[in-house]
């Protein structure tokens, strides 16, 4: 119990410590980052590439990506968050006053574990499994991590739901692709 309390304050401190450190002029910046329609090109992009590598088949990258990134939306926004039913920091009692918030946004009930991270990590991790190539990391890891980031900015999940939607997207992003090559190969 002790080991828990104490990760619950560490949780609690980094949070704070990283919410707290926003300035107004990011917040615009983060608010939007956080859009998936602002992604758009980067979509795009991403499929240009496996339309160009894959060509005729590359309903197969796509339908693994997409299939990783339902898969985790589901198994954490559906199954997780409301059988775990952690609060997020911007509906706890206690951190209330202590969080900023943009825009007031306050999010659903629920942060463990966070979506976006996990929806972010699967997504890259299986469209690595088709493309792996220096740029694909370049602008993959660094989206993976603002996408990420911003829900602590915000204040509407705490570090260890990042790192948990992290680790969930991952094993989901490895697993998926390897399922639907078996089922399709």
């Amino acid at each position: 119990m002790e080991l828990s309390r104490t990760l619950s304050a560490w949780d609690e401190w980094l949070l704070l410590k990283l919410n707290l450190a926003g300035h107004v002029p990011w917040d615009t910046l983060v608010w939007y980052a956080t859009k998936g329609w602002l992604w758009i090109p980067l979509y795009v992009w991403a499929v240009g590439i496996l339309v160009r590598k894959w060509g005729k088949r590359v309903w197969r990258p796509l339908i693994a990506v997409g299939l990783a990134w339902g898969a985790s939306d589901l198994l954490t926004g559906k199954l997780l968050k409301p059988w775990i039913q952690r609060l997020r920091p911007s509906h706890e009692p206690h951190l209330q006053s202590q969080l900023r918030l943009i825009q007031e946004y306050r999010g659903g009930l629920y942060s463990f574990p966070s979506s976006h991270a996990a929806n972010s990590a699967a997504t890259f991790t299986a469209y690595t499994y088709y493309f792996r190539h220096p740029w694909v990391y370049a602008l993959g890891v660094p989206w993976v991590l603002l996408h990420s980031y911003t829900r602590i900015y915000m204040g509407v999940h705490y570090p260890s739901d990042i790192i948990a939607g992290w680790a969930i997207g991952y094993a989901i992003g490895l697993l998926v692709p390897r399922l639907t090559l078996a089922t399709h190969g």
